[in-house]
């Protein structure tokens, strides 16, 4: 049963690169926005996966910079040592490009799932987690809305968090202060960040 979840995903992610590799005349800075009707979140909703976060992503001098997307798990009120999952893309022959990146979290068992961290034009990384659901709320927390957003190069930005609350209440945090992200993190019992950041090869 197992095996065939891991398939699964292998071919979601293997649609993800195929739809994110199209070329388009972007000018200006890399920008990402968020997509909620995307065909990545309406796959997911029908087949009962889980849940996703899309993003649409204008990748500006695709041929000059690199972008990279990762979680960071935070756990009883203290963060991770290590990634959950992350990727680069890089070395595009063209200009600019047009594509999605994001993050699922797809369900296969009470206690488990797996983190997806995808990206245009790349294969995307999977791993597995244990997740601790019981008598607790759970969503995510969205930094960035329709609006797209400009990315600086050199700047770590976070797009979003899934949240896992320590009971059923879960409440509603600014992602873009620091200090509201910490509250965050002490309150829930766990839940990840999703990062991402450009800069120059």
């Amino acid at each position: 049963m197992k095996k065939n979840w891991f398939v699964l995903i292998g071919l979601l992610l293997l649609a993800g690169v195929i739809s994110g590799c199209n070329v388009s005349e972007a000018s200006g800075r890399t920008t990402v926005k968020l997509n909620e009707n995307s065909e990545y979140v309406k796959t997911f909703k029908d087949l009962h996966l889980g849940e996703v976060l899309d993003f649409d992503l204008t990748w500006a001098d695709a041929d000059e910079t690199e972008v990279t997307i990762w979680t960071e798990q935070y756990k009883d009120g203290k963060m991770g040592t290590e990634q959950a999952g992350g990727i680069s893309f890089r070395e595009s022959p063209e200009k600019s490009e047009k594509g999605h990146l994001g993050m699922g979290i797809v369900h296969y068992d009470e206690k488990k799932a797996i983190v997806v961290v995808y990206g245009p034009g790349v294969s995307g990384k999977s791993e597995e987690i244990e997740l601790d659901y019981s008598g607790s709320a759970y969503g995510w927390e969205k930094a960035v809305d329709a609006e797209k957003i400009e990315l600086e190069l050199g700047k770590t930005y976070i797009l979003g968090a899934y949240r896992i609350s320590k009971d059923s209440h879960i409440q509603s945090y600014n992602l873009k202060d620091k200090n509201e992200v910490e509250k965050m993190i002490k309150e829930d019992r766990t839940g990840f960040l999703l990062k991402v950041k450009t800069e120059k090869k």
